[in-house]
């Protein structure tokens, strides 16, 4: 029986407040249904695999990660309680996840230059963590600025394994916890070529591969998991208009896997037309590599950032941060283009992250 697609979509970005969408695959529209006061600037959103909880960051100097009830059935979301609220130990957390496990919360400071491990079940912030990745850069002038902590849900051979994009020291780290204390150790750290930037990665079924988006060259580099390493990069940005130049250099900002595992998509801000655009890279079936160039589909808008594939993979969300606007795309298979089916313009949201729940 096919999955029925996701009708509602949690928008979050560098605004005062979260947007509730609806979308309607039937008719195709898309209106926002409901405005919630999470905090200044909740950027990032991750409902919890393992428990009743949603999490909204605010990235701000003082960074706060909040945790509310949530159990996805609910309707209307306008009675989302608030559980607690946790320090993230560092300037601007970025991006929230959980261990494999479900124990331990992740938090990726990326001013703050370190990395939170916050147990669940913690009692107070002195059971917490934090990992710093100084001195592990080549280049003797970069800072630490971990963007991403994410485990690989296909991973059998290592499923605790935490992987780290570190877009300021050009390096991803491998982290694993300790099983009582919770306490993360560098396993070892794969160095890219100086100035790519890696900011997101996205993981392959297969457990093998997976996909970095590398934020300041505008690339996708296809990453080898055991052992780590670099196998290939490709460009994700596309060229400026006819008789035109690029003012300045395109930074990537998402990359996320089709549901069939047949594409991989990466978002690209500031094109010189002042229009953004998400490349779409096709991939072979077991190996999951790169097959070809990119090809492109406008986004409607400045400064595209969140990126989101609904659960039956058939559409696709993009926020314009920017524009404040958010749009839908039908994905369709791989040597088709995307169509756009919906928009919708926010007030003072600018979104750079949506979810489908």
């Amino acid at each position: 029986m096919r999955e029925e697609p996701a009708t509602r979509i949690l928008v979050g970005g560098n605004g005062a407040e979260m947007a509730v969408l609806r979308f309607d695959p039937a008719t195709l529209a898309l209106v926002r249904i409901q405005s919630l006061q999470v905090g200044s600037r909740p950027s990032w959103i991750h409902a919890c695999r393992h428990r009743s909880l949603l999490l909204v960051n605010n990235e701000t100097d003082q960074g706060i990660v909040k945790l509310f009830k949530w159990d996805g059935s609910s309707p209307d979301l306008a009675s989302l309680d608030l559980v607690a609220e946790i320090p993230s130990m560092g300037a601007d957390p970025c991006y929230m996840d959980e261990s494999s496990d479900g124990k331990v919360l992740m938090v990726a400071n990326y001013t703050g230059e370190n990395v939170l491990f916050y147990p669940f079940d913690a009692k107070d912030a002195s059971e917490a963590h934090v990992l710093r990745f100084d001195g592990i850069s080549r280049n003797p002038d970069a800072k630490p600025h971990p963007h991403m902590a994410v485990t690989n849900p296909y991973d059998k051979e290592s499923p605790g394994r935490i992987y780290i994009p570190d877009l300021g020291s050009d390096c991803i780290h491998i982290v694993n916890l300790d099983p009582t204390s919770h306490a993360p150790t560098i396993e070892t750290s794969l160095h890219l070529p100086r100035g790519t930037g890696p900011r997101h990665l996205a993981f392959h079924p297969n457990g093998r591969t997976a996909y970095a988006c590398l934020e300041l060259t505008s690339e996708l580099a296809v990453l080898a998991l055991h052992p780590l390493a670099l196998v290939s990069r490709h460009a994700a940005a596309p060229p400026p208009p006819a008789g035109t130049k690029q003012a300045m250099t395109m930074q990537a900002a998402a990359v996320v896997l089709s549901a069939d595992a047949r594409s991989v998509f990466v978002s690209n801000r500031f094109h010189a037309s002042g229009v953004d655009s998400v490349a779409r890279f096709e991939l072979d079936a077991e190996e999951g590599l790169v097959m070809g160039a990119a090809t492109w589909t406008q986004t409607g808008g400045k400064v595209v950032r969140g990126v989101g594939i609904s659960g039956d993979g058939e559409w696709m969300c993009v926020g314009n941060l920017e524009s404040d606007t958010v749009v839908i795309f039908r994905v369709g298979p791989p040597g088709t283009e995307m169509l756009k089916v919906a928009e919708v313009k926010l007030d003072q949201v600018l979104p750079s992250v949506c979810v489908w729940v």
